[in-house]
């Protein structure tokens, strides 16, 4: 009996030192590790999503001075117009040359604008003043600029020429909608006029699809972006685009443009008229916002009018619902009589 106790200990005791031998090599090995240099590892990137382009990286974004075009020789007066809603940063550029070597004329001014495209009918230019900083309208009454004996009898304006040496010359322009908008005087009207309705710098394709498909519905002639690109959008199940047009235009400049002449631009935007006191232009263009930024301050002061939507919680829609919320109303003003769909 004895034997076996002092045997059973024996086999405890060494049981113990091997478990103690484990543990302080296991430490020993540790502290190693910790202290020896280890490579450093690198993930390697994630291949990108299908239809998404990868991501830059530091070493991928381009350094150095922006490069610009110079300016052709040749003289003249350099022309920077832009329509009121943009701004004179995404102006376009053309010439004029003046009769005088020391000053240009205002009519000049409206004749190289209509060269280059400008409806002066349409539209009246305002010059920057740099001495007051403001926008001075000139030659309003002007909408051709080619009658020589109208615009003699017109108080013309003179912008001096800058000296030699002093670099090119050129005149800031901004471009405003005349207030007397006047119909289209050809074609037919459908007897409760016409509208259509647009995002500018719409951030999600699926929104604009979900426009597109609630306008198609309630009677819209053509949708539009500005800014913006679409994307087939799986919310558009009606497949509006062969049933309506979709017209994407790359900035404000080209909406100005494009715009049907003596169309009423309706903005969507908190703050302005209820819908339900608004009355709904017969020829209406209607222009919303995108869905974080809204509308900018520009747009705003450049349209005719600015209705908003009541709420009983929170004041922001989703930019597809106001959109079809605004038609809906103007369907219901126009003629009272909704055929009913079946909701999907």
């Amino acid at each position: 009996m004895m034997s076996l106790l002092i045997t059973s200990s024996t086999h405890h005791a060494i049981h113990l030192k091997m478990a103690a031998s484990l543990l302080a090599l296991t430490l020993l090995n540790s502290v190693a590790r910790m202290h020896a240099p280890c490579a450093s590892y690198t993930r390697p990137p994630r291949p990108p999503r299908r239809g998404t382009a990868p991501l830059a990286r530091d070493g991928d974004v381009l350094r150095g001075a922006g490069l610009s075009p110079s300016l052709p020789a040749g003289g003249g007066v350099w022309i920077r117009y832009f329509y009121e809603g943009s701004t004179a940063q995404q102006g376009r550029i053309c010439r004029c040359f003046p009769a005088d070597a020391h000053a240009a004329r205002g009519v000049e001014i409206l004749r190289a604008l209509l060269a280059d495209g400008v409806d002066l009918a349409e539209f009246f230019a305002s010059a920057y003043e740099t001495s007051t900083g403001g926008w001075l309208p000139f030659l309003r009454e002007a909408r051709e600029a080619r009658d020589d004996a109208a615009i003699e009898a017109l108080e013309d304006v003179r912008f001096p020429l800058p000296g030699p040496g002093e670099g090119p010359p050129r005149v800031d322009v901004k471009l405003s909608r005349r207030s007397d908008g006047r119909a289209p005087t050809s074609g037919r009207l459908a007897p409760g006029g016409y509208h259509a309705i647009g995002v500018v710098n719409a951030k999600q394709h699926y929104n604009v699809g979900t426009l597109w498909r609630s306008a198609y519905q309630l009677g819209a002639n053509f949708v539009f972006t500005v800014g913006a690109r679409y994307k087939n959008a799986p919310t558009d199940t009606v497949d509006a685009p062969k049933r309506m047009p979709l017209f994407e235009l790359d900035d404000w400049n080209g909406f100005v443009q494009f715009a049907p002449r003596g169309a009423i631009w309706v903005a969507v935007e908190m703050g302005g008229t209820p819908l339900e006191d608004f009355v709904h232009p017969r020829n209406a263009i209607y222009i919303l916002g995108s869905e974080d930024a809204g509308l900018p301050k520009a747009v705003l002061s450049a349209c005719h009018h600015v209705v908003s939507l009541s709420c009983e919680r929170y004041a922001s829609y989703n930019v597809a619902t106001a959109g079809a919320l605004v038609m809906y109303d103007r369907k219901l003003t126009d003629s009272n009589l909704l055929v009913p769909v079946l909701l999907t």
